[in-house]
């Protein structure tokens, strides 16, 4: 059944017109204007066009519809190829960074708050993550040392990012960069198996070949000087006019606010009730709690001359492209 709807989407005009369109060599402008895609059309859309494009960011403007997206890309079978960023924390910023880093076809949903998160660069988390695979030549007291050596707190039991535990020759771990944590049992100084286990039972699952061991983003000597763009390779971006346009008002709208005198004198409690100040940039205490930072400034312009292809829904049809 799940064949045949897609035979039956792929063979309508519209969607030959579009996917030709997207898949053209040279675009005189890196924007393509649809008509709205309504429904799963969007999921069926990315179905096909993973085949020709290694790299998709799918933005939706809710954490729900995000993962409504996901669901569908599971259903669609394109589990093994989808990045879901359902949470704008550090750990899990870093979690699907790393996933990224290591993806050569990749769907990456998110909302539209993403193309505002200030990221390390792509060579900084690179750089601190390494790979440990079954087999490999790091030793037992290696592991264990370079753990301390990244601030990992030694626990009787793992069940935070962080937190490591060792039990004879088992060595518990929870990456920064990994959604779960980790059991790696060695014997001797050879690394013999890589599990994953569940925090709450410490059951293991499966064994893995390999697995990775990051420093935090949050360190206090991490630049955050990058965007997602840099982390993707011109990927092909399907996006809302309206939804871009209104992040764009918001930031015109914060710097009006930001214009307005705020008396010194004036009590802390009342200065939070009448000024906003929840788009305030995070400082290192925020970043250091799991808070992401934002841009500045945020300009349509400015994000359209990053290396990428638009698709670029025109509800209001105001765009003659």
């Amino acid at each position: 059944m799940k064949s045949l709807v897609l035979d039956k989407f792929e063979s309508l005009e519209s969607f030959k017109l579009l996917v030709n369109e997207i898949e053209k060599k040279e675009h005189p402008s890196n924007r393509i204007f649809v008509s709205p895609l309504h429904g799963s059309t969007k999921s069926l859309f990315l179905k096909r066009l993973i085949k020709s494009k290694s790299q998709i960011l799918m933005l939706s403007p809710s954490i729900k519809e995000v993962n409504e997206t996901k669901v569908e890309m599971d259903v669609l079978g394109l589990s093994e190829n989808t990045i879901a960023i359902d949470k704008l924390t550090n750990d899990s910023l870093q979690e699907s960074l790393t996933d990224l880093n290591n993806r050569d076809k990749v769907i990456l949903l998110s909302t539209y708050d993403i193309l505002k998160v200030k990221l390390p660069s792509k060579e900084n988390v690179e750089n601190t993550t390494t790979r440990l695979e079954v087999g490999s030549e790091i030793t037992y007291d290696e592991v264990i040392e370079y753990m301390s050596m990244l601030n990992y707190n030694r626990e009787q039991f793992v069940g935070s990012p962080g937190e490591f535990a060792v039990r004879g020759s088992i060595i518990d771990f929870w990456s920064y960069s990994e959604k779960q944590p980790c059991r790696i049992e060695y014997d001797g100084d050879f690394l013999e198996s890589i599990r994953y286990f569940d925090a709450d039972s410490q059951r293991s699952s499966g064994r893995e070949q390999s697995v990775t061991l990051a420093s935090s983003i949050s360190e206090e000597d991490v630049e955050y000087t990058s965007t997602i763009f840099d982390y993707l390779n011109k990927p092909l971006v399907f996006a809302s006019d309206f939804e871009l346009q209104k992040l764009s008002h918001v930031e015109e709208k914060a710097e009006e606010t930001e214009a307005v005198s705020i008396p010194n004198d004036i009590d802390k409690e009342l200065k939070e009730e009448l000024y906003e100040t929840e788009n305030e940039p995070a400082d290192i205490e925020d970043i250091k709690n799991g808070k992401p930072e934002f841009e500045d400034e945020f300009h349509l312009e400015t994000l359209f001359q990053n290396n990428a292809l638009w698709v670029i829904e025109d509800e209001l049809q105001s765009n003659e492209d």
